[in-house]
């Protein structure tokens, strides 16, 4: 299964994370197909995989808050920038947004990339940052 293909949604039953493949209708509410069942999410929590993985081997979706090294330096020497990961359709591609600044998440290698939290389970993170 190709991870770029996976989205993450919290459940609406249990407000537990789900990975799968996200299914919506025009008349349904968005599921997820996860461990051989669906399951029902939260619309606004539905995040799709980036297909790049952070340094400990996460899975790196949209709404996930990264840190990246700054000028893709694994020692962290030049610094580090934190945001929200977003697609953005004028870029064609995944973004760490910063609020009025992005950089696009895909400059940037494996061991410079740590994923912090999600703006979904921790909104307080992206105000300690952006």
């Amino acid at each position: 299964m190709k991870e770029n293909y996976l989205f993450r949604g919290k459940a609406t039953n249990n407000g537990e994370w789900v990975t799968g493949h996200l299914v919506q209708g025009e008349t349904q509410e968005p599921r997820i197909f996860f461990r051989g069942a669906y399951c029902y999410v939260y619309i606004k929590t539905v995040g799709q995989c980036t297909g790049k993985r952070d340094r400990t081997g996460t899975l790196v979706f949209e709404g996930d808050v990264v840190t990246v090294a700054a000028g893709n330096d694994p020692s962290g020497s030049l610094g580090y920038v934190t945001g929200e990961v977003l697609y953005s359709d004028e870029a064609c591609g995944y973004l760490i947004s910063q609020g009025k600044a992005a950089v696009a998440l895909g400059h940037y290698d494996t061991p410079c990339v740590k994923v912090k939290g999600n703006i979904h389970d921790d909104p307080a993170l992206m105000e300690e940052y952006g």
